[in-house]
């Protein structure tokens, strides 16, 4: 009685089984954009035979061999699509995983002790697609409209009629298109 134990994984073992799991979120999404590249080239365009020709000819060592190869490389070419409306996977998981991003920068400046923790949480939400815009809280059932209330307090005050409202998201409220956040800056 009295005994006090120690855990039995180290500080390495815990920061492995973290890398662990993100690796397989980033496998589990990278395969998710597989998917979507076959509903959107495969059944559609003889574009994605081409790729896959082309992938299965270097053999073994062909990006069809290895899954995040291959998972990045449908992502890139569902990036450079014309007709693109909707991420490859998800918006943020596009962003995490798009090479050149300065992820390393941003993380560094979310490490930062010199940073506000509010500051921090606001850019972890705009990532994440979970910061408190009117979509997102119609969504979870707090707000009655999507709509922006900025865009409808504008529309109200020239008189304009406040029918239908643009979705409050967040890349509506950081363009010139909401004149209610752009006249308030």
């Amino acid at each position: 009685m009295g005994v006090q134990h120690a855990t039995a994984w180290s500080k390495a073992v815990r920061n492995a089984m973290l890398r662990g799991g993100a690796e397989y979120q980033k496998q589990r999404v990278l395969d998710r954009t597989g998917t979507n590249w076959n509903k959107n080239f495969l059944i559609s365009a003889d574009v994605g035979w081409r790729s896959i020709r082309q992938s299965a000819s270097a053999g073994a060592r062909s990006d069809l061999m290895d899954t995040e190869r291959w998972g990045r490389r449908c992502m890139l070419q569902l990036q450079e699509a014309e007709y693109r409306n909707k991420p490859a996977a998800t918006w943020a998981a596009e962003f995490l995983l798009r090479e050149g991003e300065s992820r390393e920068c941003l993380g560094s400046w979310i490490n930062s002790s010199a940073v506000h923790e509010a500051e921090k949480r606001r850019a972890k939400q705009v990532i994440t697609c979970s910061f408190p815009c009117g979509k997102w809280l119609h969504r979870i059932g707090v707000r009655k409209s999507p709509g922006c209330e900025l865009c409808k307090i504008e529309r109200r005050k020239d008189m304009v009629s406040d029918d239908v409202l643009p979705l409050e998201t967040v890349a509506h409220l950081q363009r010139a298109g909401c004149m209610g956040a752009h006249n308030r800056c």
